[in-house]
């Protein structure tokens, strides 16, 4: 029973290791193909950069990074940011940091200077175990886009989401 026990172990940490190593080499091909500056996690300083989430509003409304504000990806539109000062530091996520970047180039097109993406997005800021809110009240629930998506959350300790 241990022996099983053990293998199971094993195959779980290997397919966890495979998956990080897969959404790895993602994330690198997606900074070469936007030019719009990757940041991290522990370097972004959430207190003083304005912090845009560019996922359609049922995966905002399942959970967001603290002081979120909602901007959507498919009905975008730049009155949104309109009181925005285009000096000011910008965050942009989504899941994975493909809408974002789109949106943080279209940003920067339009004038705003200190535009940069959330690396990872949403996705790997709860995979290393950082907050989730939905309103001001913290969740471990996340919107996983689909299942194809949803297999880069390897957090345990998250809920995940689908549309219904």
């Amino acid at each position: 029973m241990i022996k099983i026990i053990l293998i199971e172990i094993i195959l779980i940490m290997s397919t966890i290791a495979q998956t990080n190593e897969v959404f790895e080499a993602y994330l690198q091909e997606l900074t070469l193909e936007f030019d719009i500056e990757q940041i991290q996690a522990d370097s972004a300083n959430l207190l003083k950069a304005i912090i845009l989430d560019v996922r359609e509003k049922d995966e905002f409304e399942v959970s967001r990074l603290k002081n979120a504000i909602w901007i959507g990806y498919d009905d975008f539109d730049l009155s949104r940011v309109d009181s925005i000062s285009h000096e000011q530091e910008i965050i942009v996520y989504c899941s994975v940091g493909y809408r974002s970047s789109k949106i943080g180039v279209e940003l920067k097109k339009f004038g705003f200077k200190n535009v940069k993406n959330l690396y990872g997005g949403i996705f790997m800021w709860a995979n290393q175990g950082r907050p989730l809110y939905n309103d001001s009240t913290e969740t471990a629930e996340i919107h996983a886009y689909n299942k194809k998506w949803g297999r880069f959350l390897i957090n345990s300790n998250l809920i995940k989401v689908y549309d219904k």
